[in-house]
């Protein structure tokens, strides 16, 4: 089986969050092809902010509320002795995270439905090496039900996306998934729409019935 294991080190999923959070990296370029565009305006929005001898926590809750973030942390996570000083007319969010968090062992995520993620560094590098993305090539041949001839020029399309290809003209097809949910759906003219689960096969042959009455 043709399988390539690939670690995606920048886009998770939270338990309980509705979408994918953006981990923040040290350098804002290093994550920049990987977020969407909403995300980086937000990291990039400046607010302001008045923290003279905060504690930690103080200080991240005055930058979610400027920034309209909901905060979600432990409070077990923050150092009680930690005191703050961050006074500036312009910052941008990134920034004022990085700030405040410096020489901790805190990381953050802001999620689509705008929460403010706290957590450790090693639960960031856990959670961030348990997330795969398998792609896997599959393949296969599409004939016809009755006659058992291949057809080619079958559309095969990966379901609800725009991915897909069509069978060559001995009706043989190649195809790169990146889900094992995922499903393939085949469709030609004059025959049944087909849709098959591809599981943990790397090979789906087809046999379409004729949709003629």
């Amino acid at each position: 089986m043709y399988r390539i294991l690939i670690r995606n080190l920048a886009v998770i999923v939270l338990i309980g969050l509705a979408a994918p959070p953006l981990f923040a990296q040290q350098q804002l370029t290093s994550v920049e092809p990987l977020v969407s565009d909403a995300n980086l305006v937000q990291l990039q929005k400046n607010i302001e902010l008045n923290i003279t001898n905060r504690s930690m926590e103080d200080a991240l809750v005055s930058i979610a509320e400027e920034a309209n973030l909901k905060l979600m942390y432990s409070k077990a996570l923050l150092p009680k002795e930690e005191r703050i000083t961050l006074n500036k007319k312009s910052i941008s969010l990134y920034d004022a995270l990085w700030t405040v968090l410096d020489g901790s062992d805190l990381r953050f995520a802001i999620s689509e439905n705008q929460l403010l993620v706290l957590m450790k560094n090693s639960e960031e590098e856990k959670m961030l090496s348990e997330k795969v993305i398998i792609q896997e090539t599959i393949s296969g041949q599409v004939t016809d039900a009755e006659t058992g001839e291949t057809l080619p020029g079958v559309n095969v399309v990966i379901e609800g996306t725009s991915t897909g290809t069509t069978t060559n003209l001995d009706g043989e097809y190649d195809l790169e998934v990146t889900d094992s949910d995922a499903i393939l759906v085949f469709t030609y003219v004059g025959y049944a729409t087909q849709e098959i689960a591809v599981g943990d096969r790397d090979a789906i042959n087809v046999s379409l019935e004729s949709d003629f009455a």
